[in-house]
C-alpha cells in the first residue's frame, strides 16, 4: 500500500495503518522479545517475537486495549477454537493469555509460503 493510503487508514481506523502511534507493547507477563508488527486488524495486531528460554521465533497477537473485554475475549475465542484443530494448514497455538481488557496468543511462526503450496 502507498505511504500515502497507510497515513490516512491511520486517520480514519486508528492503528489499522503502518504509521500508527498506537504500536502495541508485548506484556511483560509473556516474556517474549518484541519484534516488528506484520499485520493489523480489527480486533489488534499481529506481531513477530523471540522466545529466549526457548530461542524461537513466534507470532503474537494482541488484542488493542480500546476494544475492551470485547476484543479480548475475541482473541481468546480464537485462541480456543484453533487449539482444537490439527492440520498441517494451521498454526499451532503456544499459549493465550488473558489480561484483563487486552489478550494474547502465542502462535508458531508461519513459514514464507501459501496455502496452495502446502
Amino acid at each position: 500500500m502507498s505511504d500515502a493510503f497507510e497515513r490516512l487508514l491511520d486517520r480514519m481506523v486508528p492503528g489499522s495503518g503502518k504509521h500508527s502511534v498506537d504500536a502495541p507493547h508485548l506484556p511483560p507477563t509473556l516474556g517474549l522479545e518484541p519484534g516488528p508488527i506484520i499485520a493489523r486488524g480489527s480486533v489488534g495486531w499481529l506481531m513477530r517475537a523471540r522466545d529466549p528460554m526457548l530461542l524461537r521465533e513466534v507470532a503474537v497477537k494482541l488484542s488493542a486495549p480500546e476494544r475492551g473485554r470485547e476484543g479480548a475475549e475475541s482473541v481468546l475465542q480464537e485462541a480456543r477454537t484453533t487449539a482444537r484443530i490439527a492440520h498441517r494448514a494451521v498454526l499451532p497455538v503456544h499459549r493465550a493469555v488473558d489480561l484483563g481488557d487486552t489478550a494474547a496468543i502465542v502462535f508458531r511462526l508461519a513459514p514464507r509460503l501459501t496455502l496452495g503450496a502446502m
